[in-house]
């Protein structure tokens, strides 16, 4: 792994710099260890990704520190180095070298260090881009081991993307990689659990489904329904307890990736290609359809949103 360093000199800006960065918890040290600790975050794509090294003995987020810093968003907690023991959410879990946690910064959590140092990544996903990719479903605590494949596949992906320019076009390749494994691991998650209802489990399901399939042009309901091994009708019917289709799923997913590349596009000189190119490489067959659903979310033109550009 590519460390992207930025060391503290004190406890002091430590600490400020992991409330700057992660959000508001209170650090405690031990007298006995020499300090060490650095700090550095980077978007890579759609991933905020933080690099967190200390020394430090304790780590807390209470529910005061949830309450000031209104922190609206998931992370995927990585041990890089040294040992730890993560509580949330009612659990306590034993972290190795490689293994992941999911935490959920709206509750609160503590980290206490095994071994005089330990080196984290902390891959952070907004609440609202959680919950369109892999459902309503709370993973909070969710503990998967480095020894899984698909981890060993994640750490992979984050090896290729700390090593990508920030500019680079395939840290949105990378990105999507990294969230549909991360999906594949929900769904072996949730294959273990009781699910609170058939629908929300078959709707999770196929959250994921279409999340790693929809910039297939050919992806369609039929095919969801295919991998899930149920009827067309019955998927429908769980999208339709929660006030949507998968038709219109599908859609909107293929926006969101289109869009998403052209503001990165319109930000960075150096990504080359048409509109009617990010247009059809995000699932869609025709350009028509694109330009009603992107003008009827967003109330422009694409063109509005890039300039420069020839379609």
């Amino acid at each position: 792994m590519k460390a992207i360093e930025s060391t503290c000199q004190t406890e002091e800006t430590f600490s400020k710099g992991l409330t700057s960065q992660c959000g508001a918890y209170q650090v405690e040290y031990d007298d006995e260890n020499p300090f060490r600790g650095y700090l550095n975050g980077r978007k890579l794509g759609d991933i905020e990704l933080a690099q967190v090294g200390t020394s430090a003995r304790n780590i807390v987020r209470n529910s005061k520190h949830v309450k000031a810093d209104h922190a609206d968003h998931f992370f995927v907690l990585m041990q890089y180095e040294g040992a730890s023991i993560i509580e949330h959410n009612k659990k306590q879990v034993h972290l190795s070298p490689r293994d992941l946690i999911i935490i959920d910064a709206n509750r609160s959590s503590q980290f206490f260090s095994k071994t005089n140092y330990c080196h984290y990544l902390s891959i952070q996903i907004s609440r609202d881009d959680f919950i369109r990719r892999f459902g309503h479903n709370y993973y909070g605590a969710a503990h998967i081991t480095g020894n899984d494949p698909l981890c060993q596949a994640m750490w992979l992906i984050l090896d290729s993307l700390t090593s990508c320019s920030d500019e680079n076009a395939n840290a949105s390749q990378l990105d999507d990689s990294f969230f549909s494994i991360l999906g594949s691991q929900f769904l072996s998650i949730r294959d273990g659990s009781t699910p609170s209802c058939v629908e929300e489990m078959l709707y999770e399901q196929a959250l994921i489904i279409i999340n790693s399939n929809h910039k297939d042009p050919q992806f369609t309901v039929q095919d969801i329904a295919t991998k899930m091994n149920i009827s067309t009708r019955q998927l429908q019917r769980a999208f339709k307890r929660f006030g949507n289709t998968p038709y219109k799923v599908i859609q909107s997913s293929r926006l969101y990736s289109a869009t998403r590349l052209l503001k990165r596009t319109s930000h960075n000189k150096s990504c080359e290609g048409s509109v009617t190119e990010i247009v059809m490489s995000s699932g869609f067959n025709d350009l028509s359809t694109f330009y009603r659903l992107f003008k009827k979310h967003h109330q422009c033109k694409p063109l509005d949103m890039v300039s420069g550009f020839k379609m």
